[in-house]
């Protein structure tokens, strides 16, 4: 089993694709915002500077606009007869003060004013509305207070007299803790002004009046201003600018909105590339673990191919170079096996020249020994046996020997269905074959190796076992399995079945299973060595090109 290949977080290339979209993400969020900041934010400031400097050029405008309208005003009821009259006699009688009360109270009501007030041309108060509290003449009698002059003695402007110049005109000034545009006008008698007429209006409803068609602006009259707040100055009174910054407002909404999103997607798309790309790397995990198995000399590894693009030719060049890899240590295997022949049939030629001369001396001197009739059964035993061991070490040289030669092939039409009826005859076995399985073959040869596979399959199922043959032919391939009931190969055989001189066998040579797999591999083919269907036995098949495929002469086919 392949071990799962792991990869540091921090060297992965998912991580670092994501980080590297993360921070391309958060580069561009930085440069968005330093746009919005800087050039829609700082024309938005521009903008709202202009405003805000509108609307106090506008501010200082309406007051004039509305002082000179409140002195026109102020001029035109100076001019009213009642008033003027009632004031004169008020002047020239002393403390007839119900008529111009009246005058100045009907003035007052005629027209909204807020306050109207009378004065003598000394700054004293003659009439006012509303009217004080308390009567004038109680207010000018109050114990312990001495009567100074031009202090006024009730009313709103009880402690502001309008100048003594007696001239026209208006200003801004603040009592009873509000802020008042006021007009003056004096009243004439015969072209001698006789007394001054005062109308006043709230700061307030000018501003109410008149700023609702400019701006949704917040005009307050304060002594302190607040943050935020822009400061209008109109001696004495000041004034607290508050102007919606609306663009303002909607601009961080929309920064709060678009941070939001580009979050919101960022994360979601950084989530997608993660699925995305883990799906598509994927293969390059299996690939890794595949690499390190061939690092390991398991060339057998191969990686499943996806799509088209770079992973998959990543993945198809992998499994090229794995299967030439296997090609090229078998090729290698090869080398090394006829290495390893030619070393056998140097040393067998030399065992044969040193060895087998004198065993077949030794033979054949205990062949005529036996001629003449022995009176010694235990000597005649004694020669018989020496003729016997001589022979069998005379048939191990051979047998090396021919392991050591190349196989030469001398390739002719062969029907192996018939070749497996007849050795199944001669063996007396079961053979299950079609009518023609055609292949190109040494007869000679390929029944010898049939017959040293047969051996060792009788061996192995001993005397109760059966043999059976079973041939077909299918996918341009000819194939001869010889399966017995024996107790099958055991994994530790299996590594070492076609190793020369390696046997299982008691008194055998390790050469038969060799020689088989030569004269297999000189034909273009090779053996297999596999269980019996029922699962216990053994099976060992001999594969055969089909047909007319062409033979490899000349060639002693390495393990």
């Amino acid at each position: 089993m392949i071990p799962k290949a792991t990869v540091s977080f921090r060297a992965s290339l998912l991580t670092r694709l994501l980080g590297a979209l993360l921070a391309a993400l958060l580069l561009g969020v930085l440069a968005l915002f330093f746009g919005l900041d800087h050039f829609v934010s700082g024309q938005f400031t521009r903008l709202r500077e202009e405003q805000i400097s509108r609307t106090t050029g506008e501010v200082h405008r309406l007051v004039e606009a509305e002082g000179q309208r409140l002195v026109s005003l102020a001029v035109l009821l100076a001019k009213d007869a009642d008033l003027n009259h009632s004031t004169f006699y008020h002047l020239f009688l002393a403390g007839e003060r119900n008529h111009p009360q009246a005058a100045v109270e009907r003035i007052a009501h005629a027209f909204g004013f807020e306050a109207v007030s009378l004065w003598d041309e000394s700054g004293r108060q003659i009439a006012v509305s509303p009217a004080p509290t308390t009567p004038l003449r109680e207010q000018a009698n109050l114990p312990g207070e001495a009567k100074l002059p031009g202090r006024p003695e009730g009313g709103i402007f009880s402690s502001l007299a309008p100048p003594l110049d007696l001239a026209p005109g208006s200003r801004l000034l603040s009592a009873d803790h509000r802020a008042w545009l006021v007009a003056d006008a004096p009243l004439l008698r015969e072209g001698n002004p006789i007394a001054i007429l005062r109308v006043a209006k709230p700061l307030e409803r000018v501003l109410e009046t008149g700023l609702p068609a400019l701006y949704p602006a917040s005009l307050k009259v304060t002594e302190t201003v607040p943050s935020g707040a822009t400061r209008i100055d109109l001696p004495p009174v000041t004034l607290a600018l508050d102007l919606p910054d609306t663009v303002g407002e909607a601009l961080r909404g929309a920064k709060a909105v678009l941070v939001v999103i580009l979050v919101g997607g960022g994360l979601m798309l950084a989530f997608m590339l993660v699925i995305y790309l883990r799906w598509q790397l994927k293969p390059l995990t299996a690939l890794s673990s595949a690499a390190a198995a061939v690092g390991r000399g398991d060339f057998d590894q191969r990686v499943d191919v996806q799509g088209e693009g770079e992973v998959g030719q990543v993945a198809q060049a992998f499994n090229t170079m794995a299967s030439d890899l296997t090609q090229l240590r078998e090729l290698e295997r090869r080398l090394a096996h006829q290495e390893q022949l030619s070393a056998i049939g140097r040393v067998a030629a030399r065992v044969a020249h040193d060895i087998n001369n004198p065993l077949t001396v030794i033979a054949n001197t205990a062949r005529l020994a036996l001629k003449p009739p022995l009176s010694d059964p235990q000597l005649a035993d004694d020669l018989r046996r020496i003729v016997h061991h001589g022979e069998r070490c005379m048939r191990t040289l051979e047998l090396l020997l021919d392991y050591g030669r190349p196989v030469r092939v001398q390739a002719a039409p062969l029907d192996l269905a018939a070749l497996a009826q007849e050795l199944g005859q001669r063996w007396k076995t079961h053979v299950d074959a079609p009518l023609s399985v055609p292949v190109m073959a040494d007869r000679m040869q390929l029944e010898q190796m049939l017959d040293n596979l047969l051996t060792n399959a009788r061996d192995a199922a001993g005397a109760e076992g059966t043999v059976r043959l079973v041939v077909a032919g299918a996918d341009h391939q000819a194939r001869l399995s010889i399966i017995d009931s024996g107790p099958g190969f055991s994994p530790q055989a299996r590594e070492r079945l076609f190793e020369p001189f390696h046997t299982t066998k008691a008194g055998g040579t390790g050469l038969g299973l060799a020689s088989a797999l030569a004269i297999a591999r000189a034909h273009g083919g090779d053996i297999e060595i596999g269980d019996a269907d029922a699962g216990t036995g053994g099976k060992v098949t001999v594969c055969l090109p089909l047909g007319g495929a062409q033979a490899r002469p000349n060639v002693a086919a390495p393990r």
